[in-house]
């Protein structure tokens, strides 16, 4: 293994990041992925191996995290998770098919580890295509509804051949050629929608494949070589402009290694662009980098500062299941959300990860709380590196840079610390609200069955007894931060 190269230190008064993103700093410095730009897709599901499964069986992808680490494709106390990686052309065998985590066997198939070259080639994404159910978080109720409005929609595609807009929920990928996973999908009998050709804004022409590998999860994957469609392939015409072509030249697809697959960004249906405009190049800093309109539909994209991957919504029409599922989310957050410290809703889960280091995470908290944008606050009790935040399609970005003050109230992990909400205990219950609590006595400190039953019929009586999102989160978990 090569040396590893020496890091300058952030700018006076930030703290280093953590040892485990150092690495992953340098791992992923050669393109968008864990530690550069946009590391990472991740889904609030109900049933997170199965999403795995498919990404396991049909995408060039190893486990995510190392053998040490435990939290690629496991149930545990308080969670359920599905973390997948894109493989490297480094880690991937020549000849296409499995990959390993760096230096380890863990997810070669087959018991074949490849012999891994001295140097990494570029690109080396390590971008995360991730599922999860963090079981103590509030909301489960809202994912099964999101996820039956994805399975209506999703029929009606395959069935009608419409292009309808919660298509438009998707995590875009870049493949050098589509035939492969054409081949795997019609092979498999898995639906998929073959989309274009389309053209970009300097008129060149790509395709997309859309397939659903489970719950609201939707992967894009686009090609610059438009493919045939094979016998069980659902062609559908779109005349938008779906992407710019910038983002393919910034990310070198011409020359990518057809093994691989590269992220172009994340996309998500929007019934107001102009919110969207006004959070994205507002408190978010980005920079609209493509903007387009067909047949009724409009595509904005965003550029965020230092990734190479694009942020795009697209709105088709006043599209009923877009509203019903912003609704979904939002209502979520405003039932569970306590403060910036307390309060972690399921839809915290639907976020996308960009990492950045030029702008301080105090001057964007300081700018989310101007823009009235809710959001949480993570941190390990000494160096706090995560805010999430909401956007206003009502899902999330998960902001990882330094503090010049870290947040002194900043607690936990949203990954490692999964049973808790942050730092909920400093708040009180009601004497109301104590006694509401005493009706379920017997679920005191059972985490995940306690806040099944409290978030679920029980909610109502204790929302009217007084009681908030912190009180249960102390009833249920005895060591809350």
């Amino acid at each position: 293994m090569e040396a590893l190269p020496v890091l300058s230190p952030p700018r006076t008064g930030m703290p280093w990041p953590s040892p485990l993103l150092v690495l992953s700093l340098v791992v992923a410095a050669y393109g968008d992925g864990y530690g550069h730009g946009m590391g990472k897709s991740t889904y609030a599901a109900s049933d997170p191996l199965k999403c795995y499964a498919f990404f396991d069986r049909f995408l060039p992808v190893r486990c995510q995290d190392p053998p040490s680490f435990g939290f690629c494709n496991s149930t545990g106390e308080c969670y359920t998770s599905g973390r997948a990686s894109l493989c490297n052309a480094a880690d991937i065998l020549p000849g296409g098919g499995a990959c390993t985590y760096p230096n380890s066997s863990m997810g070669a198939r087959a018991g074949v580890r490849p012999v891994l070259p001295k140097k990494r080639a570029a690109p080396a994404q390590d971008f995360g295509l991730h599922a999860v159910n963090v079981s103590s978080r509030p909301g489960y109720a809202s994912i099964l509804q999101a996820e039956a409005i994805f399975d209506a929609r999703w029929a009606r595609a395959v069935d009608a051949g419409e292009l309808n807009a919660v298509l438009d929920y998707a995590t875009m990928l870049f493949a050098p050629s589509l035939d492969g996973y054409l081949d795997a999908f019609d092979a498999a009998g898995v639906d998929h929608l073959l989309v274009g050709p389309w053209a970009d804004d300097e008129d060149h022409a790509h395709a997309s494949v859309l397939v659903r590998a489970c719950g609201m999860i939707i992967v894009e994957l686009v090609s610059s070589k438009i493919p045939a469609p094979r016998k069980s392939t659902v062609v559908i015409a779109d005349g938008l402009s779906r992407l710019p072509a910038a983002v393919f030249r910034k990310l070198n697809t011409s020359t990518q290694d057809p093994r691989v697959l590269q992220p172009l960004g994340v996309s998500k249906a929007a019934s107001d662009l102009d919110a969207v405009d006004a959070f994205y190049a507002g408190p978010m800093r980005g920079e609209k980098c493509h903007g387009a309109a067909a047949g009724g539909a409009e595509v904005a994209a965003y550029a965020l500062p230092g990734a190479g991957a694009v942020v795009r919504f697209l709105r088709r029409g006043a599209d009923a299941a877009v509203r019903e599922l912003e609704t979904l989310k939002k209502d979520a957050r405003a039932a569970y959300h306590v403060d910036a410290f307390c309060g972690v809703d399921k839809w915290y889960d639907n976020h996308y990860d960009y990492v950045q280091y030029d702008v301080a995470l105090d001057d964007f908290r300081e700018a989310f709380v101007a823009f009235g944008a809710a959001h949480h606050v993570f941190g390990n009790g000494t160096v706090p590196y995560n805010v999430y935040v909401g956007d206003p399609t009502g899902d999330s970005i998960q902001l990882v840079g330094a503090w010049r003050e870290p947040p002194a109230l900043a607690r936990g992990d949203a990954l490692t610390d999964a049973c808790t909400q942050g730092n909920c205990g400093r708040f009180t219950a009601t004497a109301a609200c104590a006694a509401a609590l005493r009706a379920d006595e017997a679920l005191r400190g059972a985490k995940t069955n306690c806040t099944d039953a409290l978030y679920g019929a029980r909610w109502a009586d204790l929302v009217a007894a007084t009681c908030t999102n912190a009180d249960v989160v102390n009833f249920c978990v005895p060591d809350s931060c």
